[in-house]
């Protein structure tokens, strides 16, 4: 071969080898386009990912996608909990995407973080958590909080979280003092205008024995967030024995938030409940929360859409429980106008109950409602009278 040649194939490899290392490292100072994750790249972990977007020295200079590869493992290696704090921009109102990469099967990020949070959205806006596969598909994600004493949440915000997306993700834990997703304390502004998607939120499936969480979604800031949407997620296998559960609860100063399309269900009967067990499948009782409206959700059964055998629970010999699928306020204190339920389903449910009934709780309640509210065109029981 003759020099001239060499020496161009040498140029040819070096520009090659250069352009590679451009697609997998920012360049100094900036972050903007795809980076792959996993254990032969630069970034390892999800808290490399948090680590880079955390420092002040890296500024956000176009949209990001990390990407979750073959060879990500969340399990071993990664350091909980994991806090994403707001992230520096230039030039516009820029997104942080993380994802599995196309083509590859479901990824987990799982952990014992202790009594905290497994992630915290920590003031962090324009974030965006998608279990899908490049973006399209199933859910190929999974996030689990395996803590099993004083368990907090699998994913928190907090602090003023804003335009966060959380979307087609398996979303496990079993804490009894948060949700799973859990919505919490916040500054002037708010955590508003954050989506909870397509997300299948559950108790955990790495257990023997049951090891379920209190609540699915819970809103419970310390100031007001507005703009909560939460749409189309399957939320079941929540339970707290002698005590209330809840799939989504809204409470001190939510407003203007959407609850549309979910399905609020349990697998398996809760069978010898202790006194006092309740399982509310979405509860608004703060008299500052208002303007939520409820659509189009599905509560009961043991599948999606009220599905499969009835949601089944039995008290203990003498004991009471109860089940309400919609409750809305505090018992005589009503509050504000603007809230909305419409269109819901609330059937295939089988309760039992040996003990006396505390007044005013009923042993089942389709809808309860202590404020002024638009209640229209809701389904409760089967419209044929079978198997209601």
């Amino acid at each position: 071969m003759k020099p001239m040649k060499k020496h161009l194939l040498l140029i040819m490899a070096l520009l090659c080898s250069i352009l590679s290392l451009q697609a997998t490292n920012p360049p100094l100072g900036s972050l903007s386009g795809t980076y792959t994750v996993g254990n032969s790249q630069q970034y390892k972990k999800l808290s490399d990912i948090a680590g880079v977007l955390n420092s002040s020295s890296i500024t956000v200079t176009g949209n990001v996608v990390f990407e979750l590869d073959s060879d990500y493992d969340g399990t071993t290696g990664e350091v909980f909990p994991i806090v994403f704090n707001q992230f520096k921009t230039a030039g516009g109102n820029w997104t942080v995407t993380i994802r599995p990469r196309a083509g590859v099967a479901m990824r987990t990020t799982a952990g014992d973080p202790g009594a905290q949070p497994l992630i915290t959205f920590n003031g962090a806006d324009q974030l965006i958590f998608d279990g899908r596969a490049g973006g399209s598909g199933e859910i190929a994600w999974l996030l689990r909080n395996t803590a099993t004493t004083n368990a907090g949440a699998t994913i928190l915000l907090q602090s003023d979280a804003q335009n966060n997306t959380l979307t087609y993700l398996q979303l496990e834990g079993q804490t009894l003092s948060a949700g799973v997703v859990h919505i919490g304390t916040s500054g002037a502004g708010g955590n508003d205008d954050n989506t909870i998607s397509y997300c299948t939120i559950r108790d955990r499936t790495d257990m023997s024995t049951p090891a379920r969480p209190v609540a699915g979604i819970l809103s419970q800031g310390s100031a007001t967030s507005t703009g909560i949407q939460i749409d189309h997620n399957h939320i079941f296998n929540f339970y707290c024995d002698g005590d209330t559960a809840y799939g989504i609860r809204m409470t001190h100063g939510s407003t203007a938030a959407s609850i549309l399309s979910n399905s609020i269900y349990q697998t398996e009967p809760l069978l010898n409940a202790a006194p006092g067990t309740r399982l509310y499948g979405i509860a608004v009782n703060e008299l500052t929360t208002t303007g939520i409206t409820i659509g189009s959700n599905y509560i009961g059964g043991s599948a999606p859409e009220c599905g499969g055998a009835p949601l089944t629970l039995a008290s203990t010999t003498g004991g009471h429980c109860v089940v309400r699928g919609i409750s809305y306020g505090v018992l005589n204190a009503p509050f504000a106008e603007g809230n909305a339920c419409s269109n819901n389903t609330i059937r295939n449910i089988d309760v039992t109950n040996d003990g006396d009934v505390p007044a005013m709780s009923g042993i089942f309640t389709g809808i309860f409602c202590n404020a002024n509210i638009d209640v229209l065109n809701n389904t409760i029981g089967n419209p044929d009278g079978h198997d209601a």
